[in-house]
């Protein structure tokens, strides 16, 4: 038996007896077991106010949200241009949209973005995540002979709901290569 439904039996109990064994006078003084009463309803009435509220908070608490995407092909990227990542590794809740690019936050509270990015020998390339048009994060880098370089860039922050989250290059036109990846998830929704 729940709290709830314990309370709700004492209550019926007491009113039932009192009104039984005529304890509760017929007047329009109250007399302590209805003054009793009274403040066992109001208790009642705020215990399911926090009940509900509890039970709201763990719905959100369930909520899984997380992406992991990937470039499938090496292709050409142009200077402040949107990154497209076309393979998904994992899009719990499909937030993540792989013809605009963009992630849109379900829910609002602490999320975790991460990019990495491969880049040619001989090449410069730059990337920024942005959230809003804000830049919360980039990874570059420069210039080595004979081999790929590999960028990272981590960050654990506050979004809100409806807001969206990309990934654009900054530094110079490249290519995106295949193991360009970029992913996020929520860590805690707000309460």
């Amino acid at each position: 038996m729940t709290s709830f439904s314990c309370l709700m039996t004492i209550l019926a109990f007491y009113v039932t007896h009192a009104h039984a064994h005529r304890l509760v006078p017929r007047s329009d003084h109250r007399s302590p077991l209805e003054e009793k009463v009274e403040d066992l309803s109001a208790e009642l009435g705020r215990a399911t106010a926090k009940l509900n509220a509890l039970e709201t908070s763990v719905g959100q608490l369930s909520t899984q949200v997380g992406f992991t995407v990937l470039v499938s092909e090496n292709h050409p990227v142009t200077l402040h241009s949107i990154v497209k990542f076309d393979r998904q590794l994992y899009n719990q809740g499909g937030h993540y949209d792989t013809d605009t690019g963009f992630f849109t936050v379900p829910v609002s509270g602490v999320y975790s973005f991460f990019l990495s990015c491969e880049i040619l020998p001989n090449q410069e390339m730059g990337y920024s995540v942005l959230k809003s048009g804000v830049t919360i994060l980039e990874a570059h880098g420069g210039k080595s002979d004979n081999s790929a370089q590999t960028a990272s860039s981590h960050v654990v922050l506050h979004a809100t709901k409806g807001e969206h989250v990309w990934v654009r290059s900054f530094w110079k036109d490249g290519v995106a290569r295949t193991w360009t990846s970029f992913g996020g998830a929520l860590l805690t929704p707000d309460v």
